[in-house]
């Protein structure tokens, strides 16, 4: 859900609005409770948080399967002294990236929230304005539903369930999947 809103009023705006205005009329409580939604979403995507996530999260993928190639020659070896400690390394990186991937969903949880709670306070003053036939607060309302590419979207979480499940049946010990990877590595 991405959602640009509303015009923020202009200082001379706030500076005609009083404390007392605030609790004047529904409408200036609604559009109060709006604008700090608004600021939310805002902070949010400044933040760029989502996205910094997810390129970490991409870049631990890649690495993962260096490391899974590593693990597997090691493996493979009759006598290797090192494949313990490849076995140790590919577990501490699944690890990692499983915390890093329920942080990434917490934070995309909250970023829905955030966004459908915004649409709701919304539509709760724009019919608020329509029963009154008139708007008493500066802001002007508009919401944009902003372009995705659901097929990029598709991949993402395609991307994201395969390596979630790697990640749970490696650290569960499912030894059918070490010979799934395998045969994906030949």
């Amino acid at each position: 859900c991405r959602v640009s809103l509303f015009r923020v009023p202009t200082s001379r705006d706030l500076v005609r609005l009083s404390a007392l205005d605030a609790l004047d009329s529904r409408e200036s409580r609604i559009a109060g409770e709006l604008q700090e939604l608004y600021h939310r979403y805002q902070r949010e995507i400044e933040g760029d948080v989502l996205v910094q996530l997810e390129l970490r999260l991409d870049a631990l993928v890649e690495h993962g399967k260096t490391l899974r190639a590593t693990l597997f020659e090691e493996e493979s070896k009759e006598h290797s002294n090192t494949l313990p400690q490849a076995r140790e390394a590919y577990r501490n990186h699944l690890q990692e990236r499983q915390k890093l991937r329920s942080r990434r969903d917490e934070k995309e949880a909250y970023f829905e929230q955030i966004c459908k709670n915004l649409y709701a306070k919304w539509r709760e003053l724009r019919q608020i304005r329509q029963d009154y036939g008139f708007t008493s607060t500066p802001w002007r309302l508009t919401a944009q539903a902003q372009e995705h590419d659901p097929r990029s979207d598709g991949e993402r979480k395609a991307r994201n369930i395969d390596a979630e499940v790697e990640e749970m049946n490696y650290l569960q010990g499912d030894s059918r999947l070490v010979e799934r990877l395998r045969e994906q590595l030949q």
